[in-house]
């Protein structure tokens, strides 16, 4: 297989600067460190969850696109000021039934919330393929409610991260489609974000996004030229995400 990893440059192109080989694959790359060791080569199923075990870019399949803006280190995220409350997620244990504790659940519900806002607040501003769609919300995944017996409620707590993970992304995804600013004026989704939400939530998000693309955290993916759109492409790699094209 052959394989050319696309990094971001100043002027958003798509210009390769240097060739690797690994194997039977020629990987063309700015930062030789951003080669990973292995892809997945598994195409993603409906269910999203379980492709964030694997800390490896996945084929990219559409309908997906935001998995590539997944963090390469969760451990950062969760310890953003913002995304704490799930680090160490406190419960109670009620005569036969475990649960989380209320603060706790306060503090994911909360947590959820805000990326609900946010997520349609970008989506008000742009025009996003039917097959994008946004992933659900963390409660689905049962953190609200009480569990029989621990380790359904550690496997629910996790599904329930990985939920939040997700939905970051996907959040992220989101903002490199939107046109960068060309003044300094604060974009709309920021100002009807503020509204809904306190100023320094607003300001905790920006940390986390702002974190991750710095350090360019990111798993990447693995796109093939006839499968994925060149737009969102070029954009994702104009925000620091790994591409490699097939």
């Amino acid at each position: 297989m052959l394989a050319y990893q696309l990094e971001p440059v100043e002027d958003r192109s798509l210009h390769p600067y240097s060739y690797k080989y690994q194997g039977d694959q020629c990987l063309i790359t700015l930062q030789e460190d951003h080669i990973p060791q292995r892809f997945n080569r598994v195409p993603i199923d409906h269910d999203p969850l379980p492709t964030l075990i694997v800390p490896f870019p996945t084929l990219h399949h559409e309908g997906y696109k935001y998995h590539a803006f997944l963090p390469r280190h969760r451990e950062v995220i969760f310890a953003c000021h913002l995304f704490l409350c799930l680090k160490t997620p406190c419960l109670v244990h009620n005569g036969p039934v475990v649960r989380l504790d209320a603060a706790t659940k306060n503090s994911w519900s909360t947590l959820d919330r805000g990326l609900t806002l946010s997520i349609n607040s970008l989506l008000k501003g742009l025009l996003v393929s039917l097959e994008d769609a946004t992933p659900p919300p963390a409660e689905k995944y049962g953190y609200m409610r009480s569990h029989k017996t621990l380790k359904g409620l550690q496997v629910c707590l996790k599904l329930s991260r990985h939920a939040f993970l997700l939905r970051l992304a996907y959040l992220t995804f989101l903002y490199s489609l939107w046109p960068p600013s060309t003044n300094s004026m604060i974009p709309p989704w920021v100002q009807d974000l503020t509204q809904m939400l306190h100023a320094t939530w607003v300001d905790s998000l920006w940390q986390v996004m702002h974190q991750q693309w710095s350090d360019q955290n990111f798993i990447g993916a693995l796109v093939h030229p006839n499968g994925s759109s060149v737009r969102w492409v070029e954009l994702a790699s104009a925000l620091g995400v790994p591409i490699w094209v097939l």
